[in-house]
């Protein structure tokens, strides 16, 4: 095709060869760049669904203490629910303060299920965070290793 003695054929198709393996070296590496680029922006998004895994975690080390905070509050009720009644004379103005100070159950528990919904939520979020950064890397580490091996494959075939 290249007009000339065989040398000069030579040359051109050693320089055409070059010029191909350059250009399937640039495509590999940009694919490489952009599964790397993803790669650390699915890491990131991780640590942040990591992040709010342990926010919810710590709010959830609270819940014992609140759990046996609540159960004293309900004691501390029925005990004042059973004294109110009996209580006469001046010792009913000692009912007002008391029924102002022990709200009732349903707001503790109310606040309870509240936080264990907050840390359920955050924990549902990292866990789906991280198994789809897992799976985008592993895609794009499957798509830079296939244009790798089809560039080698070029280059094997070619004379």
């Amino acid at each position: 095709m290249v007009p000339g003695p065989l040398e000069f054929k030579a040359v051109v198709a050693a320089a055409i060869a070059a010029a191909q393996s350059a250009y399937y070296l640039a495509q590999a590496e940009y694919f490489l760049a952009r599964a790397t680029d993803a790669v650390a922006l699915k890491s990131r998004a991780a640590a942040i669904a990591d992040t709010y895994a342990n926010q919810g975690a710590r709010s959830g080390s609270i819940l014992p203490f609140t759990s046996a905070l609540a159960g004293l509050c309900a004691a501390a009720t029925a005990a004042v629910v059973e004294i109110l009644p009996v209580a006469t004379g001046a010792a009913v103005l000692l009912q007002i303060p008391a029924i102002a100070v022990f709200p009732g159950e349903r707001a503790k528990r109310a606040s309870l299920d509240e936080d264990e919904h907050a840390s359920q939520r955050a924990k549902r979020a990292a866990s789906e965070a991280s198994s789809l950064a897992a799976s985008e890397a592993s895609s794009l580490a499957k798509r830079a290793s296939a244009t790798i091996v089809g560039v080698l494959a070029r280059f094997a075939r070619k004379p």
